[in-house]
């Protein structure tokens, strides 16, 4: 049975037949698993070693270093996603022959360096492993996100469609302004080692799809990634574009043009403390650097359309193709961890200096929003297909800014609680962990603590509303309908253990105005839950 099935599949290479003869001196093991990607990413078949080209068994040495399950393990480890070969050892005539059976995949395969291959028949009509173009790519990415299409190889790419130049001023930028000895050991070298040192060459020294998009010469990456581009819009008032540009640039030159745009570079206020002059921007350069960075590392290359930036008079709208990946919604970003859709793209460009070393990007965009009194980025309208990220420009909020500035620099969370009472007056325990996208429980750690460093204070310790410090002053106070409630329902407990406070007293204890304690109580007594008593008010029927 063995030798029938031997002797079938050697009758010569097809699409779903490859020999390889592990004896030659210039075999390794690349060639087994560029084999078994393109066989994979074909329509699966059989990978034969220990056969010539022309069909002869002349023995597998490769039969001699371990076994079928070692074999498919390292199939499965040098593959992304892994492929799960079978592997058998057959024996004829003394001559031990490998046979890889290699499943057709649902998912575009590559090897672990990045390559993506496919089995298909050459001008001639002969079967043969060659790189696939990026549509070929795009076609074979079924599922999201499963695949770093960053790391990824198009066809016929060589270090000359990179601009060397570009790779050698960007080193020098960072050697200028770093005082790591890794980072001087790294962009201290070669064009050629700095691509090497940041993952964006293979073992051969051919640049992977970020290399292209950071550093590739403009014709390639107009031809070769036709969907990297960036559409830039200004807006008017009354809607009419002022201005409308498509860059189809690398990153590394793209990042300066979009941050020193003069529409994204207005200055909003001017603050004088202690005869300090302080420039308030429109937008934060921190805040602006990631929201881009995020746009382009996050995006999803096997769509279509690119990035648009449309600037308006007061806000500014960064969408970009792709949306968010699984376990990624608007409830959760500043608590689930990183997931960059595209990792090489994204771990070269922080060693490249153009994003946040911890991944954590949002957090500054967020950070950069509320520092300055502005309402928090809104990503409301972002589909399954589109991630877009709206920023609130305009004026700052001068006393918020003030303020701050006057505590020094507060946490993230913090700062995103001072900054939504500022707008809403107050907060609850529920309220402030839907804002910080976490558990009741940790933000109410969060509040106990802004309260020890009294930025905060609140009305009642066993349903707490907290509040700015300062705010409960007499005659200060503004409250909202939901602080009304709990406000009365604190009488009503007062008025059960303290029966016959007058105004006054009542004032006292609540901390309010006598004129808001009045209609407080007017309200209570409307209800028909308490009454007045002469000059005292009780409960009802107490």
């Amino acid at each position: 049975m063995e030798k029938l099935e031997l002797s079938n599949l050697l009758q010569g290479e097809t699409l779903t037949i490859e020999y390889k003869d592990d004896s030659k001196r210039d075999f390794n093991d690349d060639l087994i698993i560029k084999a078994c990607v393109s066989m994979s990413n074909a329509n699966g078949g059989v990978v034969l070693i220990g056969v010539s080209d022309i069909g002869e068994i002349v023995g597998s040495l490769r039969a001699k270093k371990g076994s079928p399950q070692a074999l498919e393990g390292m199939i499965r480890e040098r593959t992304n996603p892994g492929i799960n070969t079978t592997v058998s050892f057959i024996n004829h005539e003394n001559k031990t022959v490998v046979i890889i059976q290699v499943p057709k995949s649902i998912d575009v395969i590559s090897t672990s360096g990045g390559l993506y291959l496919k089995r298909q028949l050459d001008s001639h009509g002969k079967p043969e492993n060659k790189p696939m173009s990026l549509d070929e790519i795009l076609r074979g990415v079924t599922r999201f996100g499963m695949t770093d299409l960053s790391a990824g190889i198009l066809a016929e790419i060589t270090l000359d469609d990179i601009d060397m130049e570009l790779v050698l001023s960007t080193a020098q930028k960072i050697l200028s302004s770093t005082s790591s000895e890794a980072d001087k050991e790294i962009f201290g070298g070669t064009p050629l080692n700095i691509l090497k040192s940041i993952g964006l060459l293979d073992r051969n020294n051919i640049p992977n799809i970020a290399a292209i998009l950071l550093f590739g010469k403009e014709d390639v990456i107009k031809e070769r990634i036709p969907n990297h581009f960036v559409q830039y819009q200004v807006f008017s008032n009354s809607g009419e574009i002022l201005k409308n540009e498509k860059y189809y640039l690398p990153i590394v030159k793209l990042f300066p043009i979009l941050l020193q745009s003069p529409e994204l570079c207005r200055n909003s206020n001017e603050l004088v403390i202690n005869g300090q002059s302080i420039v308030i921007p429109e937008y934060s350069k921190d805040g602006l650097r990631e929201a881009f960075a995020n746009a382009l590392v996050h995006r999803d290359y096997t769509m279509h359309s690119g990035i648009q930036v449309q600037v308006y008079p007061d806000e500014l709208k960064i969408s970009s193709a792709g949306g968010f990946l699984d376990g990624i919604n608007i409830h959760n970003l500043l608590s689930v961890p990183p997931t960059p859709r595209n990792r090489r793209l994204s771990e070269a460009m922080m060693r490249l200096k153009f994003v946040e070393t911890s991944g954590r990007g949002i957090d500054i965009i967020f950070y950069s929003q509320a520092r300055f009194g502005r309402p928090a980025p809104d990503y409301s309208e972002t589909t399954p297909s589109t991630v877009i990220a709206r920023l609130i420009g305009g004026t700052a909020n001068l006393e918020f800014c003030r303020y701050i500035m006057s505590l020094g620099k507060p946490s993230l969370s913090e700062m995103l609680i001072l900054n939504s009472l500022f707008y809403k007056r107050s907060i609850n325990i529920s309220d402030a962990a839907i804002l910080l996208q976490t558990s009741e429980t940790v933000a109410q750690q969060i509040l106990t603590e802004l309260l020890k460093k009294e930025w905060l204070e609140i009305i009642d310790e066993k349903n707490p509303i907290y509040l700015l410090k300062g705010t409960l002053k007499k005659n200060k106070i503004r409250l909202n309908e939901k602080m009304q409630s709990q406000i009365k329902d604190k009488i009503l407990k007062i008025l059960l253990e303290h029966p016959n406070l007058n105004r006054t007293e009542m004032s006292d204890i609540l901390n309010l105005s006598p004129d808001q304690t009045y209609r407080l109580l007017s309200s209570l007594q409307k209800e028909n839950k308490i009454i007045l008593d002469g000059k005292s008010w009780r409960l009802k029927n107490q």
